[in-house]
């Protein structure tokens, strides 16, 4: 088994210096870390896209919006839900459960100064029914 070692030893570092060979070794090392990763990302998104077992976590709820044109843009009323509204959709045959979304009053503000870059964040709480 040793010839066999040097014989490969003498054909892959044929005239290549050791800091070229480790940096030949390195990329290679690189690469298949790479290619490692792709692969679990792959699998785990085919997994999730169509994996049986997500099947209940995934596009089972349904977003119902209310259209807010320039003529409601300052009337609240106009523009959220009237209880009728939301009681009509509790009703429906194809609703398990319900549980409005409201906008917060959290005044949030990502800042990196650092990269000269600063947003301010949106956030939202989702209140359950047994909350309601």
């Amino acid at each position: 088994m040793r010839p066999l070692f040097d014989l490969l030893k003498k054909i892959i570092r044929t005239g290549v210096g050791r800091v070229r060979f480790l940096m030949a070794g390195i990329g290679l090392g690189v690469a298949m870390l790479l290619l490692l990763i792709a692969a679990q990302v792959h699998t785990d998104f085919n997994e999730l896209l169509y994996g049986t077992r997500n099947a209940n976590e995934s596009m089972d709820f349904l977003v119902i919006n209310k259209k807010i044109t320039n003529a409601t843009a300052g009337n609240e009323k106009a523009n959220s839900f009237a209880p009728e509204e939301l009681a009509d959709i509790k009703k429906q045959s194809f609703v398990q459960t319900f549980a409005p979304i409201t906008a917060n009053q959290y005044k949030v503000m990502a800042d990196m100064p650092a990269l000269g870059v600063s947003s301010m964040l949106f956030l939202n709480r989702c209140r359950t029914s047994s909350s309601m």
